[in-house]
């Protein structure tokens, strides 16, 4: 009797392995399955580790890719700061027709730019591949990351078969652009402090990032640091805004002076606001 007891023990016990095994590898355990995008956060979690674009304003560090969970941008900044950036990077839809649709190239130290503001220079090639995964020329796109300056004034004519109507463009940009660089202003400013800023002071300061990156060192940096350092941590958006008008004096003299002007201290004002 006792033997035919241990026998049976031994059978449950063989079976009760067997059983953890199969659910081991099956991946039927309790433990949740991860996301999908590992590294997702919400609009006011911890900032994605990535920067933007230098635009117009030379050298700065590149986007470090990260995939970004579904979001929209009026989870992030005021409809008045997004239609601020579209003002500035390509006017109306009209304007854009008319001289974006094609790739382009800015200037200065940027990439070639597609869409609204989209920089693939300084963009890495799969976070391209992802956020123009609709484009029959998504692959090309992505093959121009890493160009930057004069070289790619070259490439941006080798590009001009490419066309991209206005409604994708602002598709990519209200999903993805406008997204990734709250999330980079919130990290160089700070996170929290960023967070108790009123709405139109967050969105301005977005607007710059958008336009010059998240780069903080050199001289040409020095109000960006003074944004950073002074203004968010008090909560003072007069001094943001003296900051973003004080930031004129990076491209005086330049062919793109004016055009700068206009922007900070449209952000300026936005930033009081």
């Amino acid at each position: 009797m006792a033997r035919t007891v241990r026998h049976l023990v031994y059978r449950a016990a063989g079976l009760i392995a067997l059983c953890a095994i199969a659910l081991h590898l099956a991946g039927c355990g309790d433990a949740p399955a991860a996301p999908l995008y590992a590294g997702a956060v919400a609009p006011h979690a911890a900032p994605d580790p990535r920067q933007a674009p230098p635009h117009s304003d030379g050298p700065g560090a590149s986007l470090i890719p990260a995939p970004r969970p579904p979001a929209t941008v009026a989870a992030v900044i005021p409809q008045r700061a997004v239609d601020l950036i579209v003002a500035f990077e390509v006017g109306s839809p009209e304007v854009y027709h008319a001289k974006y649709r094609q790739p382009i190239w800015p200037g200065a130290a940027s990439g070639v730019t597609v869409g609204i503001g989209y920089d693939l220079g300084h963009t890495a090639p799969r976070v391209i591949a992802l956020d123009w995964h609709a484009s029959p020329h998504a692959v090309r796109l992505s093959a121009a990351s890493g160009t930057t300056g004069p070289l790619a004034r070259e490439l941006a004519r080798r590009m001009a078969d490419i066309a991209i109507e206005y409604g994708y463009a602002r598709e990519v940009f209200d999903q993805t652009s406008v997204i990734e660089h709250y999330r980079v202003a919130r990290r160089i400013f700070g996170g929290d402090a960023f967070d108790a800023l009123p709405p139109n002071a967050q969105g301005a300061l977005v607007s710059m990032v958008f336009n010059r990156g998240g780069a903080m060192a050199g001289e040409r940096r020095a109000e960006m640091r003074a944004i950073r350092d002074t203004c968010v941590p008090a909560g003072d958006v007069h001094c943001i805004a003296t900051q973003l008008r004080a930031m004129v004096r990076v491209w005086r003299g330049s062919d793109i002076e004016a055009g700068m002007r206009r922007r900070r201290h449209a952000e300026a004002a936005l930033a009081i606001t």
